[in-house]
């Protein structure tokens, strides 16, 4: 005799999770930003002898490199979060209709 499994699914820890990866996306807007506007060294900024201070452009150079991969960073993980979280609210809007279709079906 075959039995079928029954599972429940909570619905509402489903849409907390969209609701957390919607507060981290914007928090990584705001990083991205930051990373992004916020971070500089320009040339002259390490005094007004800067030719004298030989490693003042690998400095520079330096902080736009790691600025450019955090940069990066931050575009892969906000791809990564989104996706997640738009896949998420699929599969909770799947769940409801099937739970709204066996409710009615009940009826």
């Amino acid at each position: 005799m075959n039995t079928v499994d029954r599972f429940t699914v909570d619905l509402s820890a489903l849409e907390e999770v969209r609701r957390r990866l919607s507060t981290m996306l914007g928090q990584l807007d705001g990083t991205a930003v930051d990373a992004k506007y916020k971070t500089t060294i320009p040339a002259g900024c390490l005094g007004a002898r800067e030719d004298r201070f030989q490693e003042a452009a690998g400095l520079r150079l330096a902080h736009d490199t790691a600025k450019e991969s955090i940069g990066a960073i931050v575009t892969h993980l906000t791809s990564l979060i989104d996706s997640y979280r738009t896949k998420t609210g699929i599969v909770h809007g799947s769940y409801q209709d099937s739970d709204a279709a066996a409710k009615h079906l009940m009826q």
